[in-house]
């Protein structure tokens, strides 16, 4: 059975024009969306099979009578790959904020003849791709030599944070400041500042970036959301940190399991003694384990099971 992750990279393969999704019980259907061409609508549209991570011809998945389609979920928008070049510029410098002889610059394919050039100006332009130079022609100007290409953008695993929001209350958390550590104890691994803001009709309560969890306490946190979400965890188990500010309780019996979080409030470093207790909604247990996944630097904001969050409004910048 291949994830979502593994479908990406397939689809990715066959085109970089993908900019949506839908989830099936079997397969994943990727798609452009624009406006024309719809999910489950087209032969160039891309199904690839859950359990062989092979491509299904559309018209063989959609129109086979022994096929029972289930959508998971609702379609998905994501932003495609922008193709990004770094581009040596060879020949006569020209204008104050222009080309400059040597020097390497950032450019995007734009089409067919152009590139769209930060040039010396920090602004992106268009420059011929056969023949950068000024429209004026006051320089004959000279060619690109393409030093490097690359397919993904600079990853960011610090701009976003985790917005959940129920009847009672709406919980807004940010961590930043993880790093990978290099073993276990305490003194190896680097704190990170932690944001949280409790919004209700009776309470208003904010931290900022507080010192609150280091690097192998997000992990630890992590991978116990793994094995809650696997079934792994079939008893009991609490999870306390160096710092009193939270808590984590995971409570499993016959007849139900739910996950309790406990904040303690804190005033300029200082517990002031009170405490918000609170279920983690269901749904919601997803949504946390993807975001520290992001936190630690497993997922980055533009991969698909981040944007799918942005788009919901679970994760924000």
């Amino acid at each position: 059975m291949i994830t979502l992750k593994d479908a990406i990279k397939i689809a990715e393969e066959w085109s970089s024009k993908f900019d949506a999704y839908q989830e099936y019980e079997d397969a994943y259907e990727f798609y452009v969306d624009d406006g024309i061409i719809t999910v489950g609508g087209a032969e160039r549209n891309l199904i690839i099979d859950k359990s062989t991570g092979k491509r299904i011809p559309w018209a063989m998945y959609f129109m086979d009578a022994d096929r029972e389609i289930v959508e998971l979920g609702e379609p998905v928008r994501f932003k495609p790959r922008e193709k990004t070049l770094k581009l040596k510029y060879i020949g006569e410098s020209f204008g104050a904020f222009s080309l400059t002889n040597g020097k390497v610059y950032a450019a995007k394919d734009e089409n067919e003849g152009m590139y769209r050039v930060i040039d010396d100006s920090g602004e992106d332009y268009l420059y011929s791709k056969d023949n950068p130079a000024p429209l004026d022609g006051s320089s004959p100007g000279g060619r690109w030599e393409i030093i490097a290409e690359d397919d993904l953008p600079a990853k960011c695993y610090n701009h976003l944070r985790l917005n959940l929001q129920d009847e009672e209350i709406t919980a807004d958390i940010k961590i930043i400041g993880w790093e990978p550590f290099e073993s276990e104890y305490m003194e190896s691994a680097k704190w990170c500042k932690v944001s949280v803001s409790l919004k209700s009709w009776y309470l208003n309560y904010d931290i900022e970036e507080d010192e609150a969890l280091d690097s192998v306490e997000v992990v630890i946190i992590k991978d116990t959301l793994q094995n809650w979400l696997d079934g792994k965890i079939d008893k009991e188990k609490e999870l306390s940190f160096f710092e009193p500010d939270f808590e984590l309780d995971f409570y499993v019996d016959d007849n139900t399991r739910y996950i309790e979080y406990i904040i303690h409030f804190v005033t300029d470093g200082v517990l002031m003694g009170g405490e918000y207790r609170n279920i983690i909604n269901e749904k919601y247990e997803e949504y946390i384990y993807t975001y520290l996944r992001y936190v630690t630097q497993e997922l980055s904001d533009y991969d698909l099971e981040i944007r799918a969050l942005i788009d919901k409004g679970i994760l924000r910048y």
